[in-house]
């Protein structure tokens, strides 16, 4: 009613609703504005109308900086800005502070999740052994303020600091009064300013127009300075005292900085009530799920836009790399949230994956990797999972929208894989025209070695021993290895699958029908072609070898049991498949599954590709034994692979980009996002969500757990897992009750958009 008001009033003289106004109604009009205090009105049309109307992005989307905070007031302006804040610490006389400063330490993220309009942060850190910091982070809902809390266990020299974000992104600060004022550059002069204060005056304050030289003023001594790049205030913060700051575009409401631990418990327990997240046996495995997928979300300036990235350590300091099957599970991931984040989110990660497809259909392996010599690699791709993962976003919270706006681009991204490449006049994967794919790369221009290098880079594992120099050659007649993949053939077919769900939703029956048929076609086709009757596998198939060489592949991974993700093997096949994989010679063990078979000399090295656990693999291996394997090894599967997850998370709060198979101890990249498909295959194993809306529950496990908003076909709702018995309720009301069997329970969809 104000709003509306308000209107009226602005556009008196040139709306015509004005001249039609009732005398009545204008009169009453005017009683309701008297009695209005101006300060409410004025409320109308500043900091709450403009969060839900603005473009404007909020929350820690600098890729340095996830402890922080980044404000673009307009990214969509020809001259855009960016306010950016740091939160660093003085540790044995170094300056911690950017993402490689404070993930070095042991770093716990118990929440990060940040929407339109509100946004939410709490993470803490040890130091060292005797030392604790615990930042919270709330954005007031509907406006650009959000205020901070960061405590220590022991005194600690604390730094907040503003310096420029993305190149052409420029701002200025200058310290007025103990706060940090920033302003646009000339370029931008239309932004509103920004501000940082705290509820206490700085110890010291900083200005500089270099990062060296402000290391140097932090760790000895502030300036008298008084604008600069960078401007940071220096707080001692000792225990039982915590420093209380906001950072907002102006104005900003008078009373917030005094409200800001209120509004910090309160936004926590809002959140903390309605994130998904579990209890029980297993411990929260689920809450870990789209924090690590958050935490992965950044500005992307080519996009202006959001978009997750693999691991903001490859980006550094303020890129976004995007990875092609990477990018489409951190998709799955951020659907694992609420409604109005994933639908924000998830949308915005896909349509940044298909903003870099290639005029030809082709997704590539990287994109946007600034700073490299090629920023983009248009001559290959990586493991066809698009389409999965789309509708498995679809089926936690069910946008036909998002169905018609990802639809073209899958289309043409699995019509590439066989479409004809102009330059060898052959399928551009298929090269010896037998039906089946191989991985491959279109860059003949670079010696050979590198050639055959980028062909398994296609493959996403990029030293995996299924491709050796010696046993696979690289093909300069068709640009692809001569040996035909199980998996990439796999997942081609379960693509088609796929499609022909989206396009069933959509009302293409034509094109469902066309897509049903190329998924059964591949499927006789690897049955024909790649199955070994002797060793009870699908195995990979090398066009020729010498005499006494078998043509198909005795070195087996992960991938050669994809073809259950496409419901290939039938029930006599996929039964001797099981008996390979839980046989400890080769696949099982405490921890699984290893990416590579422990029976080849290449296992001992538990280097990257051979022989680490790695999300992906064992999401996708997951996704087959839904439909092939008994109830036992889906629990002992999920049980694993959650414990794996769990075991790093609870001890050091690390999402691994791999972990060892043989102690279990995360690898590599310590915050990688897709390491989070771990704890999602034991949310898939107690509740999944099948065809025609049916939800697999169950009752079977000797478990105790309960999840709590969990996203189900348009709805939240909570399982309850005691040994023998599984529920499904929603709003407190049970909908479905597993016995001691496995049922199947259609489910009522709701379409969000």
């Amino acid at each position: 009613m104000i709003r509306t008001l308000t209107r009226i009033i602005s556009n008196r003289h040139a709306s015509p609703c004005w001249v039609r106004l009732p005398k009545s109604m204008f009169l009453l009009s005017l009683l309701i504005l008297l009695f209005i205090p101006i300060t409410v009105i004025a409320n109308v049309g500043s900091i709450e109308a403009e969060g839900i109307k603005s473009p404007t992005l909020m929350g820690p989307f600098y890729t340095n900086d996830p402890e922080g905070l980044v404000i673009l007031p307009d990214p969509v302006s020809p001259h855009p800005v960016a306010y950016n804040l740091s939160i660093g610490w003085v540790n044995h006389g170094r300056y911690i502070h950017g993402y490689r400063g404070v993930a070095r330490y042991q770093w716990h993220l118990d929440a990060m999740c940040w929407g339109r309009t509100w946004g939410i942060s709490r993470m803490y850190w040890f130091t060292d052994h005797h030392n604790m910091l615990h930042l919270s982070w709330q954005r007031i809902k509907g406006t650009f303020t959000a205020v901070a809390s960061l405590t220590a266990q022991k005194p600690t020299k604390v730094v907040l600091e503003s310096y420029p974000a993305w190149p052409g992104y420029g701002a200025k600060y200058r310290i007025l009064h103990g706060r940090i004022s920033g302003r646009p550059r000339a370029g931008g002069a239309s932004a509103p300013e920004f501000i940082l204060r705290a509820n206490e005056h700085a110890d010291e304050t900083i200005t500089a127009s270099t990062a060296g030289s402000f290391t140097k003023s932090v760790l000895g001594g502030g300036t008298d300075s008084k604008s600069g790049r960078y401007a940071g205030l220096v707080f001692n913060v000792v225990p039982g005292h915590p420093l209380t700051f906001l950072a907002a575009l102006r104005p900003v409401k008078t009373g917030v900085l005094s409200m800001a631990r209120r509004v910090i418990r309160s936004g926590w327990k809002t959140y903390a009530a309605h994130r998904p997240r579990a209890s029980g046996d297993w411990g929260n495995f689920i809450s870990p799920i789209s924090s690590a997928a958050n935490e992965s979300v950044v500005y992307v300036p080519s996009l202006r836009n959001l978009s997750a990235t693999v691991v903001r350590g490859w980006c550094l300091p303020d890129r976004c790399v995007i990875f092609e099957w990477d990018s489409f599970f951190n998709s799955v991931l951020l659907s694992i949230n609420s409604r109005d984040i994933s639908s924000w989110l998830s949308r915005r990660q896909l349509a940044g994956t298909f903003h870099f497809q290639a005029p030809n259909g082709l997704i590539c392996n990287f994109s946007n990797w600034l700073g490299r010599k090629r920023p983009d690699s248009d001559d290959r791709s990586e493991p066809p999972v698009a389409a999965m993962c789309v509708w498995q976003d679809y089926q936690r919270w069910p946008n036909k929208k998002l169905l018609r706006e990802c639809y073209k681009p899958l289309v043409r991204y699995h019509h590439w894989w066989f479409a004809i490449n102009p330059e060898t006049h052959l399928p551009y994967r298929d090269g010896n025209r037998d039906g089946l794919l191989e991985w491959g790369s279109d860059d003949n221009h670079v010696s050979y070695r590198i050639h055959w290098q980028y062909a398994r880079y296609e493959s996403g594992m990029d030293d995996t021993p299924m491709y050796l120099p010696s046993k696979v050659r690289m093909m300069a007649s068709s640009d692809t290895y001569d040996v035909d993949d199980v998996g990439l053939n796999s997942l081609w077919a379960a693509d088609a699958m796929y499609l022909a769900k989206i396009a069933t939703v959509l009302g293409h029956h034509q094109a469902a029908a066309h897509y049903t048929a190329q998924w059964k076609s591949m499927g006789v086709r690897i049955n024909a072609l790649l199955w070994n009757h002797k060793l009870g596998m699908y195995c990979n198939r090398y066009w020729s070898r010498g005499n006494g060489h078998h043509l198909l592949s005795r070195i087996w991974s992960p991938t050669n049991f994809y073809p259950m993700i496409a419901k290939i093997p039938d029930a006599n096949r996929a039964r001797r498949m099981l008996a390979v994989m839980l046989n400890k010679k080769y696949f099982w063990g405490r921890w699984v599954i290893p990416t590579i078979s422990q029976n080849t000399p290449y296992y001992k090295h538990q280097e990257y590709w051979r022989g680490d656990i790695w999300g992906p693999t064992n999401y996708l291996v997951f996704q087959g034994l839904l439909h092939d394997a008994p109830a036992s090894v889906i629990h002992a599967y999920a049980r694993r692979s959650v414990r794996l997850f769990m075991r790093n998370w609870d001890r050091t709060g690390v999402w691994s980009e791999n972990y060892l198979a043989t102690t279990g101890i995360a690898s590599h990249d310590r915050h990688y996002s897709w390491g989070a498909l771990l704890p999602a295959i034991g949310l898939e194993a107690i509740c999944n969500i099948g065809v025609n809306n049916k939800v697999r529950l169950d009752g079977t496990w000797k478990l105790h757990a309960k999840l709590s908003n969990i996203p189900i076909l348009g709805y939240r709702y909570t399982v309850v897992v005691t040994p023998g018995r599984t529920e499904l309720l929603r709003h407190g009301k049970v909908v479905a009750t597993a016995d001691g069997k496995i049922i199947s329970v259609r489910l009522p969809i709701h379409q969000i958009n």
